[in-house]
């Protein structure tokens, strides 16, 4: 292909959302367009943005509580290897006495995995750092300080109720990263996503799935072997190997820390005001996801090549006045690209033609895509294509849509997949790898495949390797023939 071919073919350009990518005026999606790529769209990758916008959630008090809570909690054992010990010598008969997971601001999400893992932990922890805080030595302060922060039950309950948010946040991204994926697959998911939670923390029926598991621990006060009880004097505690640890719950006052010990009355009140805060929470990060992904006719366009589209279409007529504005944003921003042709779209795709046309194994058009047996499955827009695009027939009597499928079918979801590779050349430590020059994208190449000198196929990249050395003397002897027969024969022998 020529150059320009190249360039009409790029289709897409996936960028975090730095302004030196994605900025309006000099990013380099901008440039690319401009210069190189006039038809290329540059998508702000959906994993960086659905990730900042989770990052709203942490300008609340209680979140940064928590955070703060996992931090210290790991801090205070992950540097000393005699606490780990003690650690894991309490923990025996409580819980599993797993080491403590740090939160790193750079991986998507990654708040979840500490907390899961701090609350499964939970009470070998507090009664190990409870000890610890009444031994003499220079760990009592630190360990004092964090069974202050570990006797929070407001903090606690964040930390119980929080989780179904995370999760249902993990799982978009883990979407949002997946490699058989589709643009608007996501925006689905994404959507899906917003209502879930919303349901999950809604004023009526919130807080009252089977996703509250932890929750429901913790409002089980007072039942045999539950995480708290209320002790003789009717005070909130954490009981742990027949100790009670007393809860309380922080207010300030001119400027004052004042901790109060909890009863029953005031502990459903607390139960409330977590709730109350924990729908503050929700609201707040839907509506920032919503406006972090502001309506897009052209990605929506896209739907015509998606099964959800076609499956819905069955029972509505969506192939009239929607198909047509689909078509039309498509045609209107792709159409003079040579990558679909000078042909308009919307003559071509004739909705009374996929509704009569008559397809592979002599179905209608409707019937081949019950190939899909659920399309809101992830990989169901790469098996339907897979499947009609063994269809000489579709292909030559609606070879625009075909065009049009395979155009939707570049656009990616962003850049992590490929910075993901680029990071993987870390395994290569040492001061000489800036030197790999050439040999730089083939250790990419054998890294990513998972090959090692027991599994790398030497036979087949032998055969391949001698093909191509073949090929390359037969180019060099047919050039030093074309060469001779251009020369004179009066000068054959004056050449060198």
């Amino acid at each position: 292909m020529s150059i320009s071919d190249i360039n009409q073919k790029i289709v897409c350009i996936g960028v975090d959302g730095c302004s030196v990518m994605h900025g309006l005026r000099n990013g380099l999606c901008v440039q690319l367009q401009q210069n190189y790529t006039p038809y290329a769209l540059g998508i702000h990758c959906m994993s960086h943005r659905t990730n900042l916008a989770f990052k709203i959630v942490s300008e609340f008090v209680f979140v940064q509580k928590v955070e703060d809570l996992v931090h210290q909690a790991y801090a205070f054992f992950s540097k000393s290897p005699k606490r780990i010990k003690e650690f894991k010598c309490f923990s025996d008969g409580i819980s599993k006495g797993r080491k403590l997971k740090k939160n790193i601001d750079t991986r998507w999400i990654s708040l979840i995995g500490p907390v899961e893992r701090l609350f499964e932990e939970y009470k070998s922890v507090i009664g190990v750092v409870n000890i610890m805080s009444l031994s003499k030595g220079i760990q009592k302060g630190k360990a004092h300080t964090l069974l202050q922060m570990l006797s929070d039950v407001e903090t606690l309950l964040y930390l119980g109720g929080m989780l179904p948010l995370l999760r249902e946040m993990n799982n978009l991204i883990k979407v949002s990263q997946s490699r058989d994926i589709y643009v608007m697959e996501y925006a689905v998911a994404r959507k899906l996503t917003c209502m879930r939670l919303e349901t999950l923390y809604s004023e009526t029926s919130g807080f009252d799935s089977q996703e509250f598991i932890e929750w429901e621990l913790l409002l089980q006060v007072g039942v045999e072997d539950s995480f708290l009880q209320y002790n003789k004097k009717g005070w909130l505690c954490i009981f742990v190997k027949d100790k009670q640890i007393p809860l309380y719950v922080s207010r300030k006052s001119q400027g004052v820390c004042i901790r109060k010990k909890v009863n029953q009355t005031f502990f459903s009140i607390l139960v409330d005001s977590v709730k109350q805060g924990l729908r503050s929470i929700c609201n707040k990060l839907t509506s920032e996801i919503r406006e972090r992904f502001p309506r897009d006719e052209l990605l929506e366009a896209m739907a015509i090549v998606h099964p959800l589209y076609w499956n819905h279409a069955k029972d509505k007529s969506l192939l009239t006045n929607d198909f047509k504005s689909k078509v039309q944003v498509l045609s209107d921003h792709f159409g003079k690209n040579a990558y679909l042709g000078d042909r308009i779209l919307e003559g071509v795709i004739n909705p009374n033609l996929l509704k009569k046309q008559s397809g592979i194994f002599g179905q209608t058009m409707w019937e081949q895509f019950d190939f899909v047996k659920d399309p809101s499955n992830s990989g169901a827009m790469t098996k339907l294509w897979k499947k009609l695009d063994i269809s000489p027939f579709l292909k030559e009597s609606m070879s625009e849509y075909f065009k049009v499928a395979n155009l939707c079918l570049t656009m990616i979801l962003g850049s992590v997949e490929d910075e993901r590779l680029w990071s993987s050349l870390t395994f290569i430590r040492n001061a000489t790898r800036n030197r790999l020059n050439k040999n730089l994208d083939t250790c990419l190449r054998l890294f990513v495949s998972k090959s090692d000198l027991e599994t790398f196929p030497f036979e087949e990249a032998y055969v391949i390797w001698k093909s191509q050395c073949q090929r390359r003397s037969e180019c060099v002897v047919s050039g030093e023939r074309k060469h001779m027969e251009d020369v004179e024969p009066s000068n054959i022998f004056q050449m060198d």
